[in-house]
């Protein structure tokens, strides 16, 4: 079973990387569930995942990074109307 922290982990890669719309993807898992080798390979796969990151617009990932973080210590409801008022 998954510790809180790995799952949260995962949903911040998973908005990063636009890898949402078809669930858990492949590539997304196989950063936190796949036993590499040796460390240059993990660190291979760290870097794509990065770069893949790194593409996307600035202010999208600070803004998906922001809402996350008050999503974390807020009520479902709190962090919609929150994501709302950001928006208007």
């Amino acid at each position: 079973m998954m510790s809180m922290i790995m799952v949260k982990v995962m949903i911040i890669v998973m908005m990063m990387t636009k890898k949402v719309e078809n669930g858990y993807d492949d590539h997304v898992l196989l950063i936190f569930s796949h036993i590499y080798p040796d460390r240059d390979s993990l660190v291979t796969a760290a870097v794509e995942l990065a770069c893949r990151i790194a593409k996307m617009s600035p202010v999208a990932v600070s803004g998906t990074k922001h809402n996350l973080n008050y999503s974390r210590d807020h009520t479902v409801r709190e962090s919609l109307e929150y994501m709302v008022s950001l928006n208007k």
